[in-house]
């Protein structure tokens, strides 16, 4: 019996573990009263000098704030609103139906009321207008309001926002995604602009929104008035930045870091409702939960039904009504993670399918009929984590398709997609992420197109998972005071992502899966004299393959589960093989 068992395969990946570089002696020693782990990490992100880490680890709002006016356009903007508020202008806000372009809404819609103009809200429906702005929308628009100012939108929308000014309506363009090479007419405000002079480029759509609100409010207002406003914007700020995954670096980290405090003692009582609906404590919520818990829900609206419904939430004042709205985004979010599961395994069953051949490409591209425009984005990402090359995904309606892309590390999404943009009605998104519509009758030659672009870009070593790992760790590792140590480096996500660790040989105690699906797993670990619970999520298949005995090499990050009010250490596992004697 153990003889079988020490021949018997462990499930395992392809991913290719790396150990990140050790910081050289000079730095170990100028910060030799650290804890060895954190000199690690701060070396690992370029923090290399005593200006740099404090600023890093004790952010400053008032040190770390650029000046609004920085950005290109910015005066122009702000001496355009104001003068519609003088003349009691009609204005309208153009958002967008994720959670970024919902905040940015409410956001600047908040900051107008302060400065004494009632805004109306637009946001478009994805399955009947798509994103951004378009002609018929806008036409319906000039006929009410005389200024209309775009949030997470409009960058690409030149012929759109031409058209805006033929019917006498005035278009302030504030956006994040990547320019194209001709932008609308008028005034825009991006840092991503070719020569503006803004010193940081990846603020969110609510960031972007953000800086416009601040540089309103310290024009109109007194300054001591001004500054309250804004920093009580910041919890929405955090929402949609976080949601839209830009990198938590420099201003991004502070404005989160902040918004993230001011989110735990928010007065919004829809947040809050959404909060207790999910099961969570805005209280004490952190990047992760507003990411995976907080956002789906918001974002649900705008995939399945509209996304009015959750910008209503945000800005709701009546308790009552604020429950029923986090209720039923809590019940779209349930639908939509079932038909997010069901057309992943169609996908996967589609990608793996030995007679299609899928995945002799370095990208791939799947378009169904039937296949929801909310949910094909969400469907990209999980094709691109688990076969690790960028993932082209839509849904086919009235001859039209419509579909999100999402890439990989080291593939620039957008860029890829303008080697082939005369094949598209219209695309563009992030560097990470994108949209597109195109016409099903140039299908065959798009995929040609397509394939033939990704041979010739997209390199065969790119297609190969990579899990970098901070450092080698030990059972005296898993302590309470390492994880302090740790959170010094939150908020995590993109650009700062929670450190992974290598753990070796390890004895699995037991596994199994867990969940109503058995999708995910759990396993129970000794190293040394320490116990210790891993967990994986959509590793249930692999887990449950596990026997008691079994020696593993893991690769993990060290979290806090606060399961029934009561917090354990436990293991994260992203991925594990069999432990091989040196």
């Amino acid at each position: 019996m153990a003889e079988r068992q020490s021949v018997r395969t462990i499930p395992t990946t392809d991913a290719i573990w790396e150990l990140a570089p050790d910081p050289t002696k000079e730095f170990e020693h100028a910060f030799r009263d650290l804890h060895p782990i954190v000199r690690r990490l701060l070396w690992q992100r370029g923090l290399r000098d005593l200006a740099a880490i404090e600023a890093f680890i004790d952010p400053s709002y008032e040190r770390d704030m650029h000046d609004p006016f920085f950005l290109r356009g910015m005066r122009e903007a702000v001496e355009r609103i104001v003068d519609a508020s003088r003349h009691g202008e009609a204005v309208v806000i153009h958002g967008d139906y994720d959670v970024d372009g919902i905040t940015a809404t409410a956001l600047l819609s908040e900051a107008l009321l302060s400065i004494g103009i009632k805004p109306a809200l637009y946001l478009p429906e994805r399955e009947r207008e798509g994103y951004g702005l378009n002609l018929s929308s806008v036409t319906r628009l000039a006929k009410e309001y005389s200024l209309a100012i775009t949030v997470d939108c409009g960058i690409t929308a030149r012929e759109e926002v031409m058209h805006a000014r033929k019917l006498g309506l005035t278009v302030i363009v504030t956006d994040h995604h990547e320019p194209p090479a001709h932008l609308p007419e008028g005034i825009v405000i991006n840092p991503k602009q070719l020569g503006d002079p803004y010193p940081y480029k990846y603020l969110a759509g609510v960031g972007v929104a953000f800086k416009l609100a601040q540089a309103l409010l310290r024009t109109v207002l007194p300054k001591a008035e001004a500054e309250r406003r804004e920093k009580w914007l910041l919890d929405l700020v955090a929402l949609g930045s976080i949601a839209d995954v830009v990198p938590l670096t420099f201003e991004n980290r502070t404005l989160v870091t902040y918004g993230l405090k001011v989110l735990r003692k928010s007065p919004r009582v829809g947040l809050k409702a959404l909060a207790k609906a999910s099961g969570i404590a805005l209280s004490m919520v952190n990047a992760y939960e507003v990411g995976f818990i907080l956002a789906p829900r918001l974002n649900a609206a705008g995939r399945l039904a509209t996304a009015d419904m959750a910008l209503n939430l945000v800005m709701e004042t009546n308790p009552v009504k604020a429950d029923e709205y986090a209720r039923e985004l809590s019940k779209l979010n349930a639908t939509r993670q079932r038909l997010t599961e069901k057309i992943t395994e169609e996908a996967i069953h589609e990608v793996t399918d030995e007679k299609v051949g899928m995945l002799t490409s370095r990208v791939l591209f799947l378009a169904k009929e039937g296949w929801p425009h909310g949910i094909v984005g969400l469907v990209a990402s999980r094709l691109a984590e688990r076969f690790t090359r960028p993932a082209l995904v839509g849904g086919i309606e009235d001859g039209v398709i419509r579909g999100s892309a999402r890439s990989i590390p080291g593939v620039n999404i957008v860029e890829f997609l303008r080697t082939i943009e005369e094949h598209f009605e219209r695309f563009g998104g992030h560097p990470a992420a994108a949209g597109f519509t195109l016409k099903r009758g140039r299908l065959r030659e798009f995929t040609e197109a397509l394939h033939k672009e990704a041979a010739r870009h997209i390199h065969a070593d790119q297609l190969v998972k990579r899990l970098l790992l901070a450092s080698s760790i030990d059972h005296t590792s898993l302590t309470w005071e390492v994880f302090g140590e740790l959170e010094s480096f939150a908020p995590f996500g993109h650009g700062n992502s929670r450190p992974l660790f290598l753990i070796e040989n390890a004895e699995v105690l037991e596994a199994d899966t867990m969940g109503s699906d058995g999708k995910h797993g759990r396993m129970t670990l000794r190293l040394q004299d320490k116990f210790i619970r891993g967990v994986g999520f959509r590793m249930g298949e692999r887990m449950s393959a596990l026997s008691e005995g079994d020696r593993l090499d893991l690769a993990v990050s060290l979290e806090k589960n606060g399961w029934n009010g009561k917090n354990s250490l436990e293991l994260r596992v992203v991925d594990f093989k069999r432990h091989q004697a040196k």
